[in-house]
Order: structure tokens, then sequence, then C-alpha cells
């Protein structure tokens, strides 16, 4: 044959396979081939000297070839966006070469699969042979990608009170919209917004329902709570000691910060001098704790407030001090008519000349909390 640079001569087996080269290059081209046992006898033809012989001897050749196969696995679950290491081997040391029907499916880079779309692609390895092997058949499989997964992140909702709106976040892995549901009448939903309706447990789900190209994602549901606005505390009835939360139920009391034993009504008849507060509770939603009240019975006990009142027994005149800013007092008789009001400053002086005597009950209003104590008139 010609090789470019002359002519070799050649032989191969009856399977055309482990061809072996038997001369070197001719710069004459051969015109004729015999041999005498393994002798080969080559005459080539010049132009310029006539014919030459050359003689090769047969069994110094190299060693035919040997055939030989693929092993090709194909990978066990493709789905879109895979990229994927591809295994092939034969006996040769040099690599397997792999090729793709459709780059649009799929494309190969060395060994290197990478996935693009959906649908069925053909992955062919082949391998051409080297100085002692033959060509292998190649080997084919059609590999089906499917739909990718994907997954949903659904950031913490923190939940509110009554009247706030809230924004919603979530994220799909793979980039696409999610959409929101809710069964729950605490909330109203609009898009990725919320307002918060009434006291209660809550729940929304996270939904992306997938594409072309990715699978349904699992719904995330997320649950979180409504709380009861603060409750407010009122005093009620002065002859008793009634305090009166602003939440009709879910109260619990607490004194000192304890809760109290069966303190769990709108209203709390206090037979102890202290520091009441008041939590309201609806489906395991808290509210804030209250502003605190504190409520003096005994006089002596009254020693250790920060708010002075004095005297008791009083008469003619009864004063009030703080060391900060009095938002209100007011003055109840026992059978709870106010009897007399006003407000601001710390230091406020009452003119009590025109009260009868007997029971009075006064609240020192202040900023975070109240103070009651009970008082008597001579």
């Amino acid at each position: 044959k010609d090789n470019g640079h002359g002519y070799e001569v050649w032989k191969t087996d009856a399977n055309d396979c482990g061809a072996q080269r038997i001369t070197d290059n001719l710069d004459l081209i051969p015109t004729k081939l015999s041999h005498i046992g393994q002798r080969l006898i080559v005459t080539a033809k010049s132009q310029t000297y006539g014919e030459e012989i050359y003689y090769y001897d047969i069994n110094n050749n190299p060693p035919e070839k040997i055939s030989q196969t693929i092993t090709f696995e194909p990978p066990a679950e493709v789905h879109y966006g895979d990229i994927i290491e591809l295994n092939a081997s034969t006996a040769s040391a040099t690599p397997v070469k792999f090729s793709s029907s459709d780059d649009a499916v799929a494309s190969v880079d060395g060994s290197v699969l990478k996935i693009h779309d959906v649908g069925l692609v053909t992955i062919r390895a082949t391998h051409e042979g080297d100085q002692f092997y033959c060509p292998a058949s190649p080997i084919a499989h059609t590999i089906e990608v499917k739909k990718a997964f994907q997954s949903i992140v659904f950031e913490n909702i923190p939940g509110g009170v009554p009247g706030d709106v809230l924004s919603l976040a979530a994220t799909s892995s793979a980039g696409l919209p999610i959409t929101f549901s809710s069964a729950s009448n605490k909330i109203s939903l609009s898009n990725n917004t919320i307002e918060l309706l009434q006291p209660g447990k809550a729940s929304i789900i996270a939904q992306q329902q997938g594409n072309a190209r990715y699978l349904p994602a699992t719904p995330v549901e997320l649950y979180f709570c409504v709380s009861p606005s603060t409750p407010q505390i009122s005093f009620v009835n002065p002859e008793e000691y009634t305090l009166q939360s602003s939440h009709e139920t879910g109260n619990q009391w607490y004194k000192h910060g304890t809760p109290i034993e069966n303190g769990i009504f709108k209203t709390l008849l206090v037979t102890n001098t202290g520091v009441y507060t008041v939590m309201t509770s609806v489906e395991g939603c808290n509210s804030e704790i209250s502003d605190p009240v504190e409520v003096v019975i005994l006089s002596a006990e009254y020693n250790q407030s920060d708010i002075k009142i004095f005297p008791n027994p009083f008469h003619e005149k009864l004063f009030v001090e703080a060391p900060f800013p009095i938002v209100d007092v007011q003055l109840f008789s026992a059978m709870g008519q106010l009897k007399h009001y006003t407000f601001e400053g710390n230091e406020i002086s009452i003119d009590t000349k025109s009260l009868a005597p007997g029971i009075y009950f006064l609240k020192v209003q202040k900023k975070g909390g109240m103070t009651i104590k009970k008082l008597v008139k001579n």
C-alpha cells in the first residue's frame, strides 16, 4: 500500500485482523512479490536503475494482533442535569471513546456524560485498536433521561397578632415558582402575603408542581401561631381587690411571675399583696405577658414599694410620691365609686376634706403597671 512516503508490504489473517507490516518504506514501486520458504522476495522497478530486488524474513515480523471486546455498563438511572463519569474498558491500555446520538439530550466530553434534556439517547463506546489489539466491536446503550428531582426550602413563619401582615418566602432547588395554600380560618392568604385574623394555630403549604424537566416537589407545610393580643388588666371591684383581664377566655394569672393555681378566669380576686400579671393562650399560642399590677393590701407591707402613699389613715390630705412620672391616680370608695381623678407628675396631693370617713382604694397608674392600695379615712 501507498502510505504517502513510499510503499509498504503488509499481511493479514483470514479475519482481516492482526495486520502486520512486512517491509520498510520502499521508494520504488513493487512490481512482483514471491517467497522461498519464510523469505519474502520483493521486486521493485525504478525508472533510473531498473528493477531491484529486496529480501525480507517473514519470521522476524511482529506477532499477530489480538482480538478484544469492550465492557461497558450503562448508568443505572439518569436524570436531567446529571453529570456522570462513564466507565468502559478493554484489554488494551488505551482509553475507550464515547459518543452520543443526540447532543441536545446528552453530550460527551471525554468520559464525562452531561445531561441537557429529558428523553432517549444512545451512548456508543468504541475502541480503534492499537499495535497489539484489533479494533473492538462497538457497544451501544440507549438511556432514558428522566425528570430531575427538586425540593422546597420554606422559611420559618414568625407568627404575630391579629392585624399583622406577613410575607412568605420559599424557594425551589430548581428555581421554579412556588405557590401557597391554606385551609386555616385564622389567616387570609393572597399570593405570598398573609394577614393574621384571629388567635390560634394556622398552617400554610408551599408547593411546586414541576414542569417538562422537573418532577413535582414534595409539599412543605409550616405551622405557626397567631397569638392573642397582650391582655390589659383593669381594676373592677376595689372593695374585694378584683382584677380583670381584657380577654374573656384562655387567661393564666401570675403572682411575681409564678402561675396562680386555678387562676384561669377573666377575673382574679386578690387576697395578698403582690405584683400580678396575666397571659392569654389560644390553641397553645401565647400572648405577651401583660403589664404588671402591684396590689398592696396591708400598709405595713407597702413600705417595700417604690411609690409612697401617705398618710394612712388619712384625714384632710392624701399624698402620692414616686421616683418616676405618674400617668394617673384614681381614688375609689368601698362601693367602687370614683371620687377623685388626676394625672401626671411624680408628686400628687389630693384634697380629701369632703370625703366621708370609711374605706377607700387608691389606684396609681405608672408606665408599665399600676399599684392599688387600701386606705382608711378617719
